[in-house]
């Protein structure tokens, strides 16, 4: 299953310079930049719906035949 999610925190982490794992985890790192990261995702989904969707797709594509995509609010 392809947790919505992974991406988001992937690109936020790439766009920020900070540490994916720690974001992937349920400690204060990731807790310190939630809001500003829900933020920004909710900018980019406005423009674009699909994008997180398409980035998890490519982000685990060769590892699953089936997508299952949760989180997709």
């Amino acid at each position: 299953m392809i947790k919505i999610s992974a991406p988001i925190k992937s690109h936020w982490a790439e766009k920020h310079d900070l540490n994916f794992e720690e974001l992937m985890s349920a400690g204060e790192y990731k807790e310190a930049h939630r809001q500003d990261m829900i933020k920004w995702s909710e900018q980019i989904r406005q423009k674009d719906y699909g994008y997180f969707c398409q980035a998890a797709v490519e982000m685990f594509n060769g590892r699953y035949t089936v997508h299952l995509l949760a989180e997709g609010q």
